[in-house]
C-alpha cells in the first residue's frame, strides 16, 4: 500500500464528509500490517474508531 499516494488523495476523499471550514484533520491508515519497532519486534495497533471513507 502506497502511504504517500493515500496522503496525496486524502483531501479530496474526506472532502465530502467534513465541514468546508475545517482547516485539518487526522487520519490513520490500516493495512492489516503490524507495524515494526525500532528494535524489530511487531506492535499491536492502537484501537481508535472514526468513519471509514473508502
Amino acid at each position: 500500500m502506497d502511504r504517500s499516494l493515500i496522503k496525496s488523495m486524502m483531501p479530496s476523499l474526506v472532502a465530502g464528509h467534513v465541514p468546508r471550514n475545517v482547516r485539518s484533520f487526522k487520519y490513520r491508515v490500516f493495512d492489516d500490517q503490524p507495524l515494526s519497532s525500532t528494535l524489530g519486534f511487531a506492535i499491536d495497533p492502537q484501537p481508535f474508531d472514526g468513519k471509514v471513507v473508502a
